[in-house]
């Protein structure tokens, strides 16, 4: 069961992501509304993951609400976001909040290795460019990810570096 979600193989685990808009939308959060009142199929539980969650529009965190006030009981629901504050108070009000530390540099780079070797990424940064982004990354996982696949995948960037 780990090893499955670990690797996002089972259809009981849903990401929502603004994709490649500035913003999560109603629709999305409808969509994934409707999904939760279906059974899980192979786990006890469903979990939902909103990525960048401060991303939300009023509207879609507004018609989240519902949900969060009465969850389907074998449903869980993450909102990972940076900001909390960002997010409406009546949100905020209606989720219980876990707060992270940020990741230590050779946190970061032990992460990054790791997501190298599972997404087949490329070592494609020398050690100095490689230092700066972790520092860049200033603790965030996400963060340091994105810049490495931005590094990685677009060879116009290197410019910047």
């Amino acid at each position: 069961t780990c090893e499955k979600i670990l690797a996002d193989k089972t259809p009981d685990l849903h990401h929502v992501t603004r994709g490649e808009g500035a913003s999560i939308g109603i629709d999305a959060i409808h969509a994934a509304k409707n999904d939760m009142y279906l059974s899980a199929t192979e786990q006890a539980k469903k979990i939902y993951v909103i990525h960048e969650a401060e991303k939300m529009t009023a509207a879609a965190q507004n018609a989240l609400l519902v949900v969060l006030e009465e969850p389907p009981p074998d449903v869980v629901i993450f909102l990972l976001c940076e900001d909390a504050t960002s997010l409406l108070p009546t949100v905020r009000s209606r989720v219980q909040t876990v707060r992270m530390s940020l990741f230590t540099e050779d946190e970061l780079d032990a992460f990054l290795q790791s997501e190298r070797k599972k997404r087949l990424l490329s070592p494609t940064l020398d050690e100095a460019h490689y230092r700066h982004l972790l520092t860049a990354a200033g603790g965030s996982p996400g963060k340091a990810l994105s810049l490495l696949q931005a590094k990685e995948l677009n060879a116009s960037y290197a410019e910047y570096w």
